[in-house]
C-alpha cells in the first residue's frame, strides 16, 4: 500500500477512506483510523498490535486479535490488497489489473491470459477495470472492482470467473452498438460472425477454423462498434463444451437478410447505446449488406472448410 493509492479525510476521529480511481467508501472508526494512518505510514503489520495497545491502553492479547481482526476484514472488502501477484493486460483498448493473491492461480490462468496484451511497468492512467482473486479456506473469491465478490469451490469455475469478469469489464467500457452471442474469426478477406444458442458449436466450428490459420477474433460475446460496422477483438481463451456440437442435414442454404437478421437477434443480442433513426438505418444497411447462411452437418471440419472459403479471397 503506497500512499498514492488511496483518498483519505478525516471525519471526527474516524477517517474516510476510498481507492483512487475507485467507486466504494470506506468508514473508518478512531481505533481503525490509527491502525490505518500507522500501516500507511510504513509501520509493519506485525509492530501494529503493539502500538495499538500502547495508544490505548489494551492488552496485548486482545490488540493482537483486533488488528487480525481488522486486516483481514479490509481484504475480504477489497479496501487492501491480498499480495501475490498483479497482471496488467489490454484487452479491446481496456486495460485492466488483474491481483491473484490465491496460489497457483497464475497458472491456472495462463491459457486465458495468454492472447492478451501486457502492459510492461506501471501507468498513471486510472484501469479500466481491476479483478482480484484470493482463498479464503477451502473457496475462492473473485471480484470485479468494488462489486461483492463470487466465491467458488473449484479452481476451474474461479478461472471461468475470471473470463466472465474481463468480459464484463469490456461489455461495459467499450462504447458498442450490439453485442452479439457468437463466435468470430478473421482471414484476408474480412470477418465472419458465427452466432448461435447457447450449445449449437459456435466455440466448435472457431477451434476448427483456428486450426487452420484463421485469427480469433472472438469466442462468446461479439461487440459491434457504432457508425462503420466494426467488430472489436475479444481473443479469450475458448471454452469446450463436451457434446457441443448438433448433428443436422448437410446443406448450406443461403438466408434472406430479415431471416438472418432474426435469428441473429435469436441469439441473442444486446443494444448497447440508445438508438437513433440513422443507427437503425446503419444496422439494416449491415445487415443487407453481408451474405448470411444457414449451415447444417455432421462434422465441424466440414463447416470449417466451408467457412474457410469466405474468408480466402
Amino acid at each position: 500500500m503506497t500512499v498514492d493509492d488511496y483518498i483519505a479525510a478525516p471525519v471526527g476521529d474516524g477517517l474516510l477512506v476510498a481507492r483512487r480511481h475507485g467507486r466504494r467508501l470506506f468508514a473508518l472508526n478512531d481505533t481503525a483510523r490509527f491502525l490505518w494512518e500507522r500501516r500507511a505510514a510504513g509501520v509493519d503489520e506485525s509492530e501494529l498490535p503493539g502500538a495499538l495497545a500502547d495508544a490505548y491502553g489494551i492488552a496485548p492479547a486482545v490488540a493482537e486479535r483486533d488488528v487480525r481482526s481488522t486486516l483481514r476484514r479490509w481484504r475480504e472488502d477489497g479496501l487492501l490488497d491480498q499480495g501475490g501477484t498483479t497482471r496488467r493486460v489490454l484487452i479491446a483498448g481496456c486495460r485492466l489489473t488483474l491481483r491473484l493473491a490465491a496460489p497457483g492461480l497464475e497458472h491456472a490462468l495462463a491459457p486465458l491470459l495468454a492472447p492478451l496484451g501486457v502492459e510492461a511497468g506501471d501507468t498513471d492512467e486510472a484501469p479500466t477495470a481491476t479483478i482480484e482473486v484470493d482463498r479464503v479456506g477451502t473457496t475462492y473469491r473473485v471480484a470485479v472492482d468494488e462489486d461483492p465478490a463470487s466465491t467458488l469451490s473449484t479452481l476451474d469455475e474461479t478461472v471461468e470467473a475470471v473470463n466472465a469478469g474481463i468480459v464484463r469489464a469490456v461489455f461495459e467500457a467499450c462504447p458498442w452498438q450490439l453485442a452479439l452471442h457468437s463466435a468470430a474469426v478473421a482471414g484476408r478477406a474480412g470477418c465472419v460472425l458465427l452466432p448461435g444458442q447457447s450449445g449449437s458449436g459456435k466455440t466448435t466450428l472457431l477451434a476448427s477454423l483456428l486450426a487452420k490459420g484463421f485469427d480469433h477474433v472472438a469466442d462468446d460475446v461479439v461487440l459491434v462498434a457504432d457508425g462503420e460496422p466494426q467488430v472489436e477483438p475479444l481473443p479469450l481463451a475458448l471454452v469446450l463444451k463436451r457434446g457441443s456440437w448438433r448433428v443436422l442435414e448437410g446443406r448450406i442454404p443461403a438466408l434472406a437478410a430479415h431471416e438472418a437478421l432474426m435469428r441473429t437477434m435469436q441469439a441473442p443480442t444486446r443494444i448497447g447505446q440508445t438508438l437513433s433513426q440513422a443507427a437503425v438505418d446503419r444496422l439494416a444497411g449491415w445487415m443487407q449488406s453481408c451474405p448470411a447462411y444457414e449451415l447444417a452437418y455432421d462434422r465441424a471440419e466440414a463447416a470449417a472448410d466451408w467457412i474457410a472459403g469466405l474468408l480466402v479471397p
